[in-house]
């Protein structure tokens, strides 16, 4: 799925950072951008017990219209497929993608907003129709909507987000990301 959140930085931006968490995995653009070199984030856990979060300097993305995009993938938390052995793990933990995302944006003038991941985030499906760390993903490319991420875009007939917060659970830790990430 897509999820996308427009704001306005009205404002001198002097930083913004990004905490990014996901059961999954995530990709974030700000403006159409990818804001980070780093690929299949957040890194595996025990997603019942632990989510990792990366943190991500979006200041150089920012203008005075933006838009915050975050496409998900299965990962490891949505495994649909076998193993090479024919195991199929079905871990109780196991779920649809998820994340969770604060941005703060703090201003020359020394105020500061911060933008949570909650219903006014925007959802739509995406032309990835189907994604398995062991068998592929199948593209659609009939399902792209080029541009999804800029604020030149109507996104007026997605759906509002649906929030659930994982962290919630008893026993879930939020935690900073400390090990190197996967790049090309």
């Amino acid at each position: 799925p897509l999820f996308r959140k427009e704001f306005v930085a009205g404002k001198k931006v002097v930083r913004a950072r990004a905490y990014v968490a996901s059961a999954g995995y995530v990709e974030m653009t700000v403006n159409g951008k990818k804001v980070t070199d780093a690929w299949l984030e957040s890194g595996y856990s025990r997603y019942d017990k632990t989510l990792y979060y990366s943190v991500y300097d979006i200041t150089p993305f920012l203008h005075n219209k933006n838009v915050l995009g975050f496409e998900l993938g299965r990962g490891w938390y949505g495994m649909t497929t076998p193993t090479l052995w024919g195991e199929f793990r079905a871990d109780a933990w196991m779920n649809e993608p998820k994340m969770k995302a604060v941005v703060y944006v703090e201003y020359a003038d020394g105020s500061e907003d911060v933008i949570v991941t909650d219903e006014s985030f925007k959802m739509h499906e995406g032309p990835i129709v189907f994604d398995s760390l062991k068998a592929g993903e199948y593209f659609d490319s009939r399902k792209q909507e080029k541009g999804w991420n800029t604020v030149a875009y109507d996104a007026s007939d997605w759906k509002q987000a649906l929030v659930c917060d994982s962290t919630k659970k008893e026993g879930v830790r939020l935690l900073s990301q400390m090990f190197e990430p996967i790049r090309a």
